[in-house]
């Protein structure tokens, strides 16, 4: 027996059905999961994990950035980037060195072999997504990406609103 889904304007009914809505997250997580194990599996031969890739890949394109401004712009939690971080510094892949503008952050760079590295990735997740988009047209794969990049936003903007309202509550 499959999951019925409802409509906005229905009430839960038992056990299998669920509102459409409700759903979206488990489409996100099924994807996001299959492309950390995709990660993984080809990170695993460089003793890094699927967390460094966004790092990796989003400093190849754009070094010189803070650790901080970095995490904000990729929504990750600072103190696990750090922690990551400081595993691709110690294997080689980063060089950290303190901001001269904010004594308190680190500007990060590549090293060659985080460039090496970053280049396959892309090229590995960028192969992994043609494969998986495969079966939507221009027109469709255009969309999907405008709405997802519009949903995303949003999601950032009313979390943050959140965290921003319970900082003035307190």
């Amino acid at each position: 027996m499959g999951l019925q889904l409802l409509d906005e304007s229905s009430d839960y009914c038992g056990e299998l059905m669920i509102p459409s809505k409700l759903l979206f997250g488990k489409y996100f997580s099924i994807l996001h999961r299959q492309e950390q194990k995709h990660l993984n599996h080809i990170m695993q031969e460089y003793g890094l994990t699927s967390f460094s890739y966004p790092l990796l890949v989003y400093l190849y394109h754009n070094e010189g950035l803070n650790q901080r401004k970095l995490c904000d712009i990729l929504s990750l939690d600072e103190s696990l980037a750090t922690r990551t971080m400081r595993t691709l510094e110690t294997e080689g892949y980063i060089v950290r060195e303190r901001d001269l503008k904010d004594q308190r952050s680190y500007t990060l760079m590549l090293t060659d072999s985080g460039k090496k590295i970053a280049a396959l990735l892309e090229e590995e997740i960028v192969k992994w997504w043609s494969e998986v988009l495969n079966p939507l047209d221009e027109t469709s794969l255009a969309i999907l990406s405008a709405q997802m990049d519009k949903v995303s936003q949003r999601a950032i903007n009313l979390n943050r609103a959140r965290i921003d309202s319970k900082k003035v509550d307190k």
